[in-house]
């Protein structure tokens, strides 16, 4: 089973756990990993669309929907870090089946007018924000969503720039369904309801506008 993500019908997680009346965070806004399966559903090649940025600063933005294969599974992993040039700074990657295809520009230079490396605070709830809602003119489905408190995938000794750079990782898509660990923060497998296996006790997630 899947979640269908069409426009005014956004999945809603709480962003949040409540255990023993002390509230506490979803999300890790330092470092951590939201991945998940994507099916899309609409041919860009029928009805051309403008896709939302995933970041409005720099060059940070989703790849094309041509990354995205038509009516078959894609793994996608946005993961976000510490910057190694600067630690109170955030770099993002976004690996479309296991590969990064952005290019880096240096943070630390200035003869680039605008830099990869800083998101800003609230990172990892403006990303879940983007995978939980659809666009006007477009579909998706997911599945086997999970976010961790480490990211996942990255190695956090490459360092960007002053050149434009290509992410040298790769890595294979998992190809069974996630498990829960110690680093993972929310799992969702959508068998037959939007309940989480991680953590139990959050509530349910929700379609809604």
């Amino acid at each position: 089973n899947a979640v269908q993500i069409v426009p005014k019908r956004a999945l809603h997680i709480p962003d949040h756990v409540v255990a023993g009346g002390v509230e506490s965070p979803l999300f890790e806004e330092r470092q951590g990993t939201i991945e998940f399966w994507v099916s899309k559903q609409w041919d860009e090649r029928l009805s051309p669309i403008k896709l939302p940025s995933l970041m409005t600063n720099g060059v940070i933005t989703f790849p094309t929907p041509s990354k995205l294969k038509l009516h078959e599974w894609t793994h996608v992993a946005l993961v976000w870090a510490p910057y190694l040039g600067d630690p109170n700074r955030t770099i993002t990657y976004t690996y479309i089946d296991g590969r990064d295809v952005a290019f880096y520009r240096s943070a630390n230079w200035d003869g680039y007018g605008s830099a990869r490396a800083s998101s800003g605070p609230k990172t990892g709830k403006r990303l879940m924000e983007f995978v939980c809602r659809a666009v006007a003119g477009t579909a998706f489905a997911i599945d086997e969503l999970r976010i961790s408190n480490v990211a996942r995938y990255a190695d956090l000794k490459v360092e960007y720039g002053p050149q434009q750079t290509f992410n040298p990782i790769r890595f294979n898509p998992p190809t069974e369904p996630f498990k829960p660990d110690p680093q993972t923060l929310l799992l969702m497998h959508f068998d037959d309801d939007l309940k989480t296996t991680v953590p139990e006790q959050l509530p349910a997630a929700r379609l809604a506008e």
